[in-house]
Formats: C-alpha cells, sequence, structure tokens
C-alpha cells in the first residue's frame, strides 16, 4: 500500500477546500486519508461517550484525544491532518551508519535478510 504523505501540499489543500467551501458531510471519503479517518472516529466516539472512555478503547492517551477533539472543533478535518514530518531524521550520524554498512556488505556480517 502506498504511503500517503500527510503533510503534502496536495493533501492539505483538499483538506482546506473542504473545510472552506464546500460542506465537510458533503466530502467524498476516498480522497480523506486514512489517518485522518481514524482520527475522525475516534473523535466522534469521544464527543459520544467522553473523553476517558474513548483512551480506554482505542489505546490512547486523553490529552491526545483532546487536543484531536479541540482541533476538530476549531479547524474541522483540515486540523485532524496528522502534523509530523513524511521522513523523520535519522537518530544516527552518518559516521556510524557508514561502518555498519560496510560491516555489512564487504565483511558479511549479520543475518542475509537485513537490508542495508
Amino acid at each position: 500500500m502506498k504511503n500517503l504523505c500527510e503533510n503534502s501540499p496536495r493533501i492539505r489543500s483538499r483538506l482546506e477546500d473542504l473545510k472552506g467551501g464546500a460542506h465537510e458531510q458533503d466530502a467524498d471519503p476516498s480522497t480523506i486519508p486514512a489517518p485522518v479517518k481514524h482520527r475522525v472516529a475516534i473523535v466522534e466516539y469521544a464527543l459520544e461517550y467522553g473523553v476517558k472512555p474513548a483512551s480506554r478503547r482505542f489505546g490512547l492517551e486523553r490529552k491526545t484525544i483532546r487536543r484531536w477533539r479541540d482541533r476538530w472543533r476549531a479547524e474541522g478535518l483540515a486540523g485532524l491532518v496528522p502534523r509530523y514530518p513524511a521522513q523523520r531524521p535519522s537518530r544516527l550520524s552518518p559516521e556510524p551508519v557508514a561502518l555498519i554498512e560496510h560491516a555489512r556488505r564487504v565483511l558479511e556480517y549479520g543475518a542475509p535478510r537485513v537490508r542495508v
């Protein structure tokens, strides 16, 4: 399955269009990214049953659900678009990565199924 970049300008603009121009109820469900659909379901459950039952049911922190709920109320669908970057930076500096690549490729160290 192709990973959708939730921070892409295309998806953000589509959600902004939904928020500004068209009614969110009229939005085509196939154009809304899966993470946003998931968050909408959690927020709707929280609005109906409360934040604490939603946190128990979905295994999330209450603070997270409150944040999503507040963004939903303020911004609609656009507020539920994940705000983390598409690709997170590596925690390793390039030197250890180069050593690991050398050990696996040249010295054939490690399992053969491990990709570098």
